[in-house]
């Protein structure tokens, strides 16, 4: 990780009070790939980020970090679960395998089912508050 990565996971934490380990996880078929490690958010059962090996999902976790996209989506849904009272929704990235400059998917979740997938911080910024005021 770079220190702008480390700087920007830093303000993350800050903010939402969140913390982010990596741990092993039951094996997950991404494409070609078969993905056994995962970034987990506080003590959820479910990843928000997953690669094949340490390795790459440091990699990918740069990757989202670099984007913006990380920022938005926990923040924001941060924001929204405190909105709401409980932890309800969450966000999954999924970052293309394969490419030297990946755009960024990003799941958002309600529990375990996913409500809408877009590839921009914007569109996902416009769902999250979308459902704030319908919820609320």
């Amino acid at each position: 990780m770079t220190t702008a990565e480390r700087n920007e996971l830093s303000m993350i934490k800050e903010i939402t009070g969140n913390d982010y380990t990596i741990k092993p996880m039951t094996a997950l078929r991404v494409g070609t790939e078969t993905h056994t490690v995962g970034l987990f958010r506080n003590n959820e059962k479910n990843p928000i980020l997953t690669g094949k090996d340490v390795g790459q999902l440091r990699n990918r976790l740069g990757t989202i970090l670099d984007s913006g996209i990380a920022r938005k989506g926990e923040i924001m849904v941060h924001q929204l679960n405190q909105h709401i009272g409980k932890t309800l929704f969450r966000v999954m990235y999924w970052p293309e395998l394969h490419t030297k400059t990946p755009a960024v998917w990003a799941s958002l979740y309600k529990e375990d089912k996913p409500v809408a997938t877009m590839l921009d911080v914007q569109t996902l910024a416009i769902v999250i508050k979308a459902i704030k005021r319908v919820w609320c």
